[in-house]
């Protein structure tokens, strides 16, 4: 049996919305979804800070003495060494103040203090 959708006597539309109804229906979903979409973004980035800052309370800033090899570059230490660092740059920038020397003065045979993190003991 199909289901009527008109009114018997009127020839209405039975449980049909008008236009600004349906416009209005329209508006409260997109709101209700974009906040939603923001009370989520704001969480993972909440929680993310959160788990960042629990990892770093774990570990502890140590300096080692390394000598400089023929090819070496600090991008080549940042791979090694800077992996808790927010950028390699921002390790780059500090070994450059701690050895008092600018990015492309490293000479082989020489020898740099480089920071770096590992657990605590």
């Amino acid at each position: 049996m199909k289901k009527r959708t008109y009114n018997r006597f009127n020839h209405k539309r039975v449980n049909s919305f008008t236009p600004r109804q349906k416009q209005m229906i329209f508006r409260r979903l997109m709101l209700a979804f974009m906040t939603l979409l923001i009370a989520l973004t704001i969480g993972l980035f909440a929680s993310g800070m959160f788990f960042k800052v629990k990892a770093a309370d774990n570990y502890k800033k140590y300096y080692t003495s390394i000598e400089v090899y023929p090819g070496d570059t600090l991008s080549m230490y940042a791979l090694t060494y800077g992996e808790h660092y927010r950028s390699y740059e921002d390790f780059i920038e500090e070994v450059c103040v701690i050895n008092s020397i600018e990015e492309d003065e490293l000479k082989a045979g020489s020898h740099i203090i480089i920071p770096y993190y590992s657990v605590k003991k």
